[in-house]
């Protein structure tokens, strides 16, 4: 994720695809998000019951809100006086219609599609719950493919007033699969029946999908039809999550679930370090990431460098992978109880000065 939003192509962009394969950190982030939903809600629901459970969801709802409105106001900050570039996808208008326009997401701030999704997600997840929790899983997945294949077959349709980089009927089966698995323990069951043989057919399935992208862009000496690439990419299309996506993240992410199964050990012993748990560090991560991208904006534009090095790309990646990781670890945002009073309050500080700055200008 880090690396495909930070600089430009880099020699790490043959491990990430630089985001333009056919699945990418977006659907992995969903998925994990889903999968961690689940077992954590699952233990809720056991211990507290079903409304506990939907109260800390609509909690956890407001609280990535309130994330994604504080770095929506912190970028609308600088980009309004220091990089108008940070403010490019902000529609146009008065300070007070720019902030209703953030407040009610019909503008995005740089990266913050993922936040929006995530929030609403978690604004549907109630439904869920109820339906896992009485054992209701068929009719779970009978509302959630119906509204995803609706979405294919009549795109035009908009069911929520807020356009993101993926359609949300894609982004909540996908997420809504992770909360089964994850609800279900799913796969922790599936850890001791794991062969190898289904590791070598998932390595096999993914390197096809890596010569077929390969193709698809022009990648190879082998050429296709302009026609046939045109559906080839329309089956793997991103902002639609077309069925291509879901059978991409699939082989994908399977082979390398499969892979850190068998290789547990020596992936512990040499990057557990970089390792770091999953649930609130994750929306930390994404939050430390968004200023370390903003930032680099910033300074690149005053030297004006033009992200062509290819080897120097990857050392800014680098950097901010290691800074968000050592700023996570440190738990220096970490939400305490002491803090979460300061955070609470972070947005109306914001707010205000804007406000003031805007009037002072």
């Amino acid at each position: 994720m880090i690396v495909d939003h930070i600089a430009d192509k880099s020699p790490l962009y043959y491990i990430t695809f630089g985001g333009s394969f056919f699945t990418s950190a977006a659907e992995g982030f969903f998925l994990i998000s889903g999968i961690v939903a689940g077992l954590v809600y699952y233990k809720v629901i056991q211990r507290f019951g079903v409304w506990s459970a939907v109260k800390k969801s609509w909690f956890r709802a407001i609280t990535i809100y309130l994330v994604t409105v504080s770095l929506s106001l912190v970028v609308l900050l600088f980009g309004s006086y220091i990089q108008p570039s940070l403010i490019d996808n902000i529609q146009p208008g008065t300070p007070v219609q720019m902030l209703v326009g953030l407040f009610l997401f019909k503008s995005f701030f740089y990266l913050s599609h993922v936040l929006v999704l995530y929030a609403l997600l978690f604004l549907l997840f109630p439904l869920t719950l109820f339906l896992l929790h009485n054992k209701k899983i068929w009719l779970l997945f009978l509302l959630t493919i119906v509204y995803y294949v609706i979405s294919q077959v009549f795109p035009s349709i908009k069911w929520f007033p807020i356009d993101t980089f993926m359609k949300i009927p894609g982004v909540l089966l996908l997420f809504t699969i992770g909360v089964t698995l994850g609800y279900h323990h799913i796969l922790e069951n599936l850890q001791q029946k794991i062969k190898m043989y289904w590791l070598w057919i998932g390595g096999f399935c993914l390197f096809l999908l890596i010569v077929l992208w390969n193709i698809v862009n022009s990648n190879l000496s082998f050429q296709i039809p302009i026609s046939l690439a045109g559906k080839i990419r329309s089956f793997f299309d991103k902002e639609a999550v077309a069925p291509g996506r879901f059978l991409a993240s699939f082989i994908t992410f399977g082979f390398l679930y499969m892979a850190i199964t068998f290789s547990w050990q020596r992936i512990n012993r040499f990057f557990g370090w970089l390792m770091l748990p999953f649930g609130e560090n994750s929306l930390i991560a994404y939050a430390i990431h968004v200023i370390i991208c903003m930032v680099y904006i910033i300074v690149t534009a005053i030297v004006t460098y033009q992200s062509d090095s290819f080897w120097l790309n990857g050392l800014f990646q680098i950097i901010g992978v290691m800074l968000t990781w050592g700023l996570v670890k440190s738990r220096v945002f970490a939400p305490t109880h002491t803090k979460k009073k300061f955070y609470y309050a972070v947005p109306p500080l914001l707010l205000v000065t804007y406000l003031l700055l805007t009037w002072v200008a």
